[in-house]
């Protein structure tokens, strides 16, 4: 019986038989001997073929936390394997004062007892196969007094946006409560997904791979006193928050908004970086309303602004930015979440008082010039009331008279205030 084909190639005398050609899977294979009696024996032997890097998968209830009196606390585990289903499995504990373990018949749990006495333990459960490939995974399980002294700070809720995927957090112990911490310890107690924990017994801890939900972390702590504490933080995941603006190649400079417009909670610094588009000369990159400096070149722009709270990033925005070619002369523009425009310029009253002006002037031969309007930068006050800047520039254009109409050949002066 064979799960996959195979290559047989049997001895001249029928006592081996070499195979070629196997394939991952499970063979059966049958030796039948007939004697001159025909008097028939069969035998059969099986051949497993395993894939690389094969090996158990094991999976274990989170880590306990309990204050006496307490209940019996009973730990779960599993182990997977899609190829072998006849796996090893075993217990041990590896931390704390030896206490007798009550385990399942099948090895899928293990019963800590109501009468255990309060203190730090840890249990490993783990799954072997027949070549020896083996997985384990470990639960602490802590046990605090009916009086908890020590105080321990998990730090304030963090709130983060991906794609940034991690934070880092630090947990704090009152000094007062009993001296250093001789023993700490981070581990999730919920999420959407498991988090990996990177040097979960200190009091520093970095998580990774967060995906968008709440997460709640515990942070426990033991002092040179024995005493003991623990608080929880949540970590509220965001999906990325986006906003779009359009606006015209400026000469000027463009004022950036974030996409929220307020700081969240605890921030206690912004930062602003480019992350897409040719490099821009961006300026008050640690405020809300950061500026980019001219010359700005048509093409697409991605700006991203991070909130920290003790340089931990807590929230981070998106901005995309399309600056479009000019079609003229433009004011400053300021980039913000709707891709409004502001611009100053002259408007069709006084554009049809100076063409109609020219238009005298050119009739009766008096010398005449355009001055173009000038360029004024506008904001408004709490009450709307515009608040008009100095002016930016100014580009006169003459328009001499001709010469030969004037004897002197000197054409008139004409000033202006």
């Amino acid at each position: 019986k064979l799960r996959a084909p195979a290559s047989m190639n049997m001895a001249i005398d029928g006592t081996a038989l070499n195979l070629t050609d196997m394939v991952v899977g499970v063979y059966v294979f049958n030796l039948t001997v007939v004697d001159a009696l025909n008097v028939t024996v069969s035998k059969s032997v099986t051949v497993k073929v395993y894939p690389r890097n094969h090996g158990p998968s094991v999976a274990v209830t989170p880590h306990v936390t309990a204050v006496y009196p307490y209940e019996d606390i009973i730990l779960q585990a599993a182990a997977y394997d899609d190829f072998e289903p006849s796996l090893l499995l075993s217990w041990e504990q590896i931390l704390g004062p030896t206490i007798p373990l009550e385990v399942a018949a099948d090895q899928s749990s293990v019963l800590i007892s109501k009468r255990t006495p309060p203190d730090l333990y840890s249990f490993v459960f783990s799954a072997c196969d027949e070549l020896g490939a083996c997985d384990s995974k470990a639960i602490n399980v802590t046990l605090f007094p009916a009086v908890v002294t020590t105080m321990a700070d998990a730090g304030p809720e963090r709130v983060i946006t991906l794609p940034v995927n991690y934070i880092s957090m630090t947990g704090y112990v009152d000094p007062q409560g009993g001296g250093d911490p001789s023993w700490s310890e981070w581990y999730q107690e919920s999420g959407p997904s498991t988090a990996q924990l990177t040097q979960s017994d200190t009091l520093s801890v970095l998580v990774q791979d967060l995906v968008e939900g709440n997460y709640t972390f515990r942070f426990n702590v033991r002092n040179g006193w024995n005493s003991f504490g623990t608080d929880t933080v949540t970590v509220n995941v965001l999906t990325a928050r986006e906003n779009v603006s359009v606006v015209t190649q400026s000469i000027y400079s463009v004022t950036l908004e974030a996409p929220s417009g307020t700081q969240p909670n605890g921030t206690s610094a912004v930062r602003w970086t480019q992350v897409e588009g040719a490099a821009l000369d961006l300026h008050n990159g640690d405020t809300l309303q950061p500026y980019l400096m001219a010359p700005i070149p048509p093409g697409n722009y991605t700006f991203a602004v991070e909130y920290l709270s003790d340089d931990q990033v807590i929230l981070q925005e998106i901005l995309r930015i399309t600056v479009l070619p000019s079609s003229g002369d433009t004011d400053t523009e300021k980039a913000s979440p709707t891709g409004s425009l502001s611009g100053v310029g002259m408007d069709s009253e006084k554009l049809d008082l100076v063409v109609g002006m020219a238009v005298v002037a050119a009739a009766f031969g008096i010398g005449f010039f355009v001055a173009k309007p000038l360029a004024f930068e506008e904001t408004f006050a709490e009450d709307d009331t515009p608040i008009i800047s100095a002016p930016r520039q100014a580009a006169p254009t003459s328009l001499p008279p001709p010469t030969d109409l004037y004897p002197s050949g000197r054409p008139p002066v004409a000033s202006a205030p």
